[in-house]
């Protein structure tokens, strides 16, 4: 019982708090946020450089972080973010750059693409993989990027993933409660207006937070939390809301590790463990006293770790078609 009745607790808080909210002032100030060109103006990138791309095939402008590494010839990491981050939150993982080309795409805010539906990132990575000429990556999801990872991993037909790489995610939609709870999220705050949904982000500084409640703590560095137009997270929402990943992760072939926190406050160990239950042969491993940011906070150990466990499979990960980019 205390579910539905915390879920109804909630979303009366909800309600309340966003009942006087002033629509000039949060509009204004919504509509003066950065666009894609000047995400990166302001923020040190220690060494990456913030680039963009177009697609002739699509005509989207697609925006990505990148860092330099010696062999042109490596395996691309392609790396996806979560829902309150963009691809600054992986700044600290440059020494993975020693076995791979890293590239932190920076998921568009708004796009015709966005219908609602998780495979549309299908679409619009691989829109992106052919505006690069890659047709092969290594692919390292975080958090809800975990999601939309496991997805493309498992369903795109245009490129392969040699290996999936999971940090601070889940199995999605796994269980009940969880397919619930995201639900309950989406019908909840889908109808309000995009200046109340930024209220709401301001104020709490993360819709997660405020519907699960489960604070970040120190465990969200202010350096990498990013509150992004309102399209971005309506998709999200209306991604998961139906969302069942079970399916999904049992078509995955490619090997897959996953990492995980043993104190994450916004993904319980118990939830990432569906991991395993969906991916009978991933890899899963626990970081002793690691949160949710764990990716950033303790970037340089868990680039450690990870080429530690890559390392029997780099050579085939690097056999990969790259063509000259088209586009």
């Amino acid at each position: 019982m205390s579910g539905p009745f915390m879920r109804i607790l909630i979303s009366f808080f909800i309600g309340i708090l966003t009942f006087f909210v002033p629509k000039e002032k949060y509009q204004k100030q919504l509509d003066a946020l950065p666009d894609m060109a000047h995400k990166a103006e302001g923020h040190d990138l220690r060494g990456w450089t913030y680039s963009s791309i177009g697609s002739t095939a699509t005509g989207m402008t697609h925006w990505y972080y990148a860092y330099p590494c010696a062999d042109s010839t490596a395996p691309v990491l392609l790396m996806l973010h979560g829902f309150n981050t963009d691809g600054r939150a992986f700044t600290r993982l440059t020494d993975l750059s020693t076995k791979y080309r890293l590239i932190a795409y920076n998921f568009p805010e708004a796009t015709p693409l966005y219908t609602g539906q998780m495979h549309d990132f299908v679409a619009i990575l691989d829109d992106f993989c052919a505006a690069l000429g890659v047709d092969s990556v290594c692919v390292c999801g975080n958090s809800v990027g975990g999601a939309i990872a496991q997805d493309f991993a498992a369903t795109s037909t245009r490129v392969t993933v040699t290996r999936l790489l999971l940090i601070s995610s889940q199995a999605f939609g796994a269980t009940a409660e969880d397919r619930a709870r995201n639900r309950g999220m989406a019908d909840r705050l889908m109808p309000y207006p995009d200046y109340k949904l930024y209220y709401l982000l301001q104020r709490s500084g993360s819709l997660v937070r405020l519907m699960e409640k489960r604070g970040f703590g120190e465990d969200a560095p202010g350096e990498i939390l990013v509150i992004r137009r309102i399209g971005w997270y309506r998709q999200i929402m209306m991604s998961v809301k139906e969302y069942d990943g079970r399916a999904t992760m049992s078509a995955i072939r490619c090997p897959v590790i996953a990492l995980h926190g043993s104190a994450d406050k916004v993904i319980p160990l118990a939830s990432a463990r569906t991991i395993q239950q969906c991916i009978p042969g991933a890899r899963f491993e626990v970081i002793p006293g690691a949160g949710h940011a764990m990716v950033f906070v303790q970037g340089p150990a868990i680039a450690a770790r990870l080429l530690a466990l890559c390392a029997d499979g780099v050579a085939s990960d690097a056999a990969q078609s790259v063509k000259p980019a088209s586009n």
